[in-house]
């Protein structure tokens, strides 16, 4: 059985509906042509790059009375426990 070759051109709707695989060069020509189309860059969505990353990961080995008594604090605040860790952590640096 041959593979069909990829035309450069748009894909019909008979192809959309069907679902098939939009492969990343084809995916790179929809986006540019839909920047040049509407002359606005889209959102990227998904995960940022590390390089735009304003924390980083450490991991701590808390005992757990202690732990405890941040969470529960923290739920009496309705915050996060991680979250009131950073602003103790901030405050005291």
């Amino acid at each position: 059985m041959k593979k069909k070759k990829i035309k450069d051109e748009w894909p019909d709707m008979d192809t959309l509906r069907r679902g098939h695989r939009i492969t990343p060069e084809r995916h790179a020509m929809f986006s540019k042509a839909l920047d040049e189309k509407y002359g606005v860059d889209r959102p990227r969505v998904g995960r940022p790059s590390l390089g735009l990353l304003k924390a980083r990961d450490i991991h701590l080995r808390i005992p757990p009375g202690i732990l405890d008594r941040l969470r529960a604090k923290a739920e009496k605040l309705g915050i996060g426990y991680q979250t009131l860790i950073k602003q103790i952590l901030s405050r005291a640096a």
